[in-house]
């Protein structure tokens, strides 16, 4: 007879809160900040693009980029559900409205919202969700992903080129808030978003 195993969430992550957020949108760049909890960056490329590779096995476009496993939160400390409202938030505010063909019947037209475009597959025109739950990759690969149970991530990415060509790249700062090298990040190392 097996008996299932409740996941055992690290401890430090389970004692973080989130801080006070304005879920406003800036209507003239469609985002908001917001700073998530701490969390362990389980992967993290922020001192030099790297090229994830594709299921194709070719390398992907270099970007700078990070995944951050955070605790799920309380009733009190609703850490997901702050995360969730602000990706509907921003989703609705970059695309209002729209008419697509109908994934399931591309003949007719229908009218979705931006956050609509989270339930489609990214390959019919959806978008690709940040925030998932760390026990579907277990569910995929227990043996490389046993850390994951229990706990959600979130990822993000950064061109390492703005629109107009210049030079970008992530701010990082220490836990006084002041700049530092980025070559202080490292997988494994606890951080916030």
């Amino acid at each position: 007879m097996s008996q299932t195993q409740t996941p055992q969430i690290d401890p430090y992550l389970a004692a973080q809160t989130m801080p006070a957020q304005d879920l406003a949108v800036d209507p003239k760049f469609h985002n908001i900040r917001m700073v998530t909890p701490v969390g362990r960056f389980p992967y993290i490329h922020v001192d030099a693009p790297f090229a994830i590779p594709q299921p194709s096995g070719e390398p992907g476009r270099p970007m700078f980029s990070a995944t951050l496993m955070m605790a799920p939160g309380t009733e009190q400390n609703p850490i997901i559900a702050d995360l969730y409202r602000a990706a509907v938030a921003v989703a609705d505010a970059h695309w209002p409205a729209i008419q697509r063909p109908d994934p399931q019947n591309p003949s007719n037209i229908i009218t979705v919202k931006g956050s609509a475009l989270f339930g489609i597959d990214a390959k019919a025109g959806g978008l690709h969700y940040p925030l998932r739950k760390g026990d579907d990759n277990y569910m995929r690969d227990p043996q490389k992903f046993g850390a994951w149970r229990g706990l959600w991530f979130i990822n993000s990415g950064m061109n390492p080129k703005t629109k107009s060509g210049a030079d970008q790249r992530p701010v990082c700062l220490d836990e006084r808030g002041t700049a530092c090298d980025p070559k202080l990040f490292y997988p494994g190392c606890y951080g916030r978003m």
